[in-house]
This record gives C-alpha cells, structure tokens and sequence, in this order.
C-alpha cells in the first residue's frame, strides 16, 4: 500500500511543556510530524482498513449478563475477555469464543465491595477495580482478595506484571501520575510544564493512560508529549508535532479570563490540538484521538513515519474504525488491537450492503459464516480484533 501521508523531516518547534528530567537533550526525544489538517484520500484510507486483518466475536446475550455498549470497554487476559460496563459497574467475563462465564457486581458501601468503578486493568490473574481513593481486587469468580488504598483520588489505572501499580487523574494536579510499588513505597509524578496548575482551563485527558508490556505511557492536556514510565523513572517518549495546529508559544499570556477565552475559541474552532486522548502504544504504532469536536482518530506509523487518518471511512470500516474508534486495547501476544462494535449497528450495515452487493462476504470475508439472524435490540456488543 502506497502510504498517503509522509513526513520525511523531523524537527522539535516551541514547546509549551517540558520534561522533569533535565539531564534529556532534545535531540534524544524523537520528534513525530503528524499533518491532522491535511483531508485523507478516501480510496487510500479505506484501502488501508480493509487490509487489516479483522475477526468479530459475538457476545453470548442473555438477561443476566447484558451490558451497556455505549458505556463498555473490553480487556484481554489469559485468553478471556472481560467487558467493564461502566453504566452499570459490573463486569462481564466471557471465555475466548464469547460464552459467558460469570459476572462481578460488587456494588456497595462495605468494605469488599466498590461504589463506582472508573477503570480495570487486569495482571496476574487479578482484577483491580479502581474506586477513587482505594483499588477493590477479586480474582476472575468475583472472590475479594484485598483492598489497596490510595494517596490521591484517580480515575485511571494501569498495573506492572511485578505488581506496581499507576494510577493518573483527569484534571491537572501536582500529582498527575502516581506509582505505587508492591514494597508500599509511592512516588508521585507532574512531568508536565507546572505553570498549568495555575491555570483556571487546566484539566487532564481522560483516556491517557495505557501501558504495553511493562511500560506505562501517559499524556495531558496542553501537552504535546507522550511520557513514559520506564526503569522506576518518567521521561518524554516522544513529542508530537502538529506542525500549525501547534498551541501558539504565546497561548497562556494575560489573565486567566483572558486565556480561558483563548481556550474556548481554540477548542470549539479545532485552531490547535489541545490533548492527546484515547492513546494506545506499541512498538509500531501510536493510535489516538487529537481533539474535542473535530471527530477522528489517527494512526501514526513510527517505523515508516506515516500518518493514517480515519475521517474519509466508507461502511462498514466507518462503522468499525471511524469517529473516536480508537482500541480499546492490543494483545502483544496476538499482535492484535481490539475493541467493541455494535452488533445491531454491524447488522443494519450488512444488510444495506448485501441489497446492492449479494456478495458481500467475498468482498468483506471477515463477515463470512456470521449468522445476524438472531441479533436485535438486546444484543451484546461483539469484539472486533485487528491486525494493521
């Protein structure tokens, strides 16, 4: 395939924000030229989605184990897959061919029990379920195990196969990221530019945090980095470089009603991007969403330098990549990304489609052998598994 969008120069350009490390020189940061402002070729998008590698695993449905789809994220762990409904607080855990095996509801004020659940992350076959101030950890049946308490309120979570934990918050403090190791030490983290405390505007990325083997990377609102918890320290991954959609140098000068008036005008106008959300990091890839109302998602190569944008998406890769699509997740182990896809949504698509292309399967095999006969109202979310 014949990449669409290639930047073939690399420079850093001004920089609202900067690394706690002082001892980084700018040239170990790799720089990443990403242009959101340039319209996708259409064929060339498409024909890159429809060279992924795309399998659907359909969700068994029943009563007693239905879930929000709007409000659901999916992880995967030791060949099964776990669905967070954040609407309801439970989780569903389904075996590898989507059979339901059982669900933890643990909704309560006592003291093995969680009064809402922001985020799970799952190791060592252990859920850790984050409620604020404290993490609940049950075992896959739903058994309680302990509880960990926290130093700060947070709203995210990722954890180490040895056990550390991080947790981030959704608006800036000075404890944007926190690590809490097995030994009960805690360290607190604020890598990005302090004068944004001050800053009335200041608030976080709600998504940010993600980890891929046993990395943590995390990014913040006005801050065009991407950091990473590597070797027990925080330092700057990469820096992404928006080319004019840069946050001007002079964005934070004047007064906080001044700047708070700069912030909305910047936002509702798409004039710069403000935050780097819904991240996920391999060792290839770098997928997110760059802004607030401006819907897309963008798919940066870091071995090919190759920006992939998905705002010119034809069905049914519109249904399942396009807007903020971004994954929910990726499997080291499978080299797969994953995430949730309507299954009513999926069905009204290939029915469109089959009326004008009888065969569709040909054309779309990862559709062939899928019976949507049973698919309604009612039905569960499937996951859609991927490979670029």
């Amino acid at each position: 395939m014949k990449p669409f969008i290639i930047f073939s120069t690399l420079f850093l350009g001004l920089s609202l924000v900067s690394c706690s490390d002082s001892a980084k020189t700018e040239h170990e940061i790799p720089v990443y030229s990403i242009n959101v402002k340039q319209t996708p070729n259409a064929d060339e998008v498409n024909q890159f989605f429809g060279q992924a590698q795309i399998r659907l695993q359909p969700l068994e449905t029943r009563d007693s184990m239905y879930f929000n789809g709007e409000e659901a994220v999916v992880h995967v762990a030791d060949g099964q897959l776990f669905i967070h409904d954040v609407a309801q607080d439970i989780i569903f855990r389904f075996d590898k061919n989507g059979k339901f095996i059982n669900r933890i509801a643990r909704n309560g004020q006592g003291p093995e029990e969680y009064t809402f659940l922001s985020g799970i992350t799952i190791a060592n076959q252990t859920i850790y379920g984050l409620n604020r101030n404290k993490i609940q950890c049950y075992d896959y049946e739903g058994n309680y195990l302990k509880t960990i308490s926290l130093k700060h309120d947070s709203w995210q979570i990722a954890v180490r196969n040895d056990g550390t934990l991080f947790t981030a918050t959704n608006y800036i403090q000075p404890y944007q990221f926190t690590a809490y190791y097995p030994d009960g030490t805690v360290s607190d983290f604020m890598p990005s530019n302090p004068e944004l405390l001050k800053l009335e505007v200041s608030q976080s990325t709600y998504h940010s945090l993600k980890q891929d083997k046993d990395v943590a990377y995390f990014t913040n609102y006005f801050d065009r980095n991407i950091y990473q918890f590597k070797d027990d320290s925080v330092s700057v991954m990469a820096t992404l470089d928006f080319g004019s959609m840069n946050i001007p140098a002079d964005f934070f000068q004047g007064e906080d009603d001044e700047i708070g008036s700069r912030f909305r005008e910047y936002r509702e106008k798409d004039k710069a991007i403000m935050k780097v959300d819904h991240l996920t990091v391999t060792d290839t890839w770098l997928i997110f969403t760059p802004a607030q109302f401006d819907a897309y998602a963008v798919y940066y190569n870091k071995a090919t330098n190759t920006t992939i944008l998905n705002k010119e998406l034809r069905e049914p890769y519109n249904l399942l990549f396009g807007g903020y699509k971004t994954p929910d997740g990726y499997n080291p182990e499978t080299g797969e990304f994953y995430r949730l896809v309507s299954a009513i949504d999926l069905k009204e698509v290939v029915e469109e489609i089959a009326e004008s292309h009888p065969d569709y399967q040909e054309k779309y095999p990862f559709l062939k052998g899928i019976d949507f006969s049973q698919v309604d109202e009612n039905s569960n979310d499937w996951v859609m598994f991927y490979k670029l």
